[in-house]
């Protein structure tokens, strides 16, 4: 999963929260996930992670249940 590799690259880094959270929200691509963490502005780079964890899983959990239509009876064309 790429946020876990993007927060992995960011763990040992020597910068301050801020900074951290602006560049995991930048690193996330454009969609829902960033999208909710421009909503949520969190504080913390762990706050960024786990929001950014619970939207994808969301996200993902809508994408999978998207009811099945099936194909009508009538006439082929």
């Amino acid at each position: 999963m790429e946020l876990h590799n993007l927060e992995a690259a960011m763990a040992g880094a020597p910068l301050s929260e801020d900074v951290k959270v602006t560049v995991f929200i930048d690193g996330v691509r454009m969609g829902p996930v960033q999208t909710e963490l421009f909503r949520r502005q969190p504080n913390t780079f762990n706050e960024a992670v786990h929001i950014a964890m619970l939207e994808d899983h969301c996200v993902r959990s809508a994408q999978g249940h998207t009811p099945h239509v099936e194909a009508s009876e009538g006439p082929t064309p």
